[in-house]
């Protein structure tokens, strides 16, 4: 566990909004984690928009982040099948944030 950053949903430009816990996974410190999904959960990542909401995603600083899910957002470092780090956070009010351990995104 990583702490934690506030987003609204939809993300805005604007800070604030609900708590979302930060994870990290593979070869990520957690403050590079946390800053990356802050950016693009403020909408500083470059967008690709594609048929919907399921092939869009934004990209920042050579990740790839697909669009957030039901109080999920995930970016990958890397290929998208073989990421060499991971970065999630869970927006708390709608998941379970366990604090003891990463848990499976």
């Amino acid at each position: 566990m990583c702490g934690f950053i506030h987003a609204r949903v939809p993300y805005s430009t604007h800070g604030g909004g609900p708590s979302w816990r930060v994870y990290a996974r593979g070869a990520v410190s957690c403050g590079d984690a946390a800053a990356v999904l802050g950016a693009v959960m403020h909408l500083r990542g470059r967008e690709h928009s594609h048929d919907g909401e399921a092939g869009s995603y934004l990209t920042y600083r050579g990740w790839t982040c697909p669009f957030g899910q039901m109080g999920v957002q995930t970016c990958l470092l890397g290929s998208t099948t073989h990421p060499r780090a991971q970065a999630f956070a869970l927006r708390c009010s709608e998941n379970p944030c366990p604090a003891d351990r990463v848990p499976d995104v």
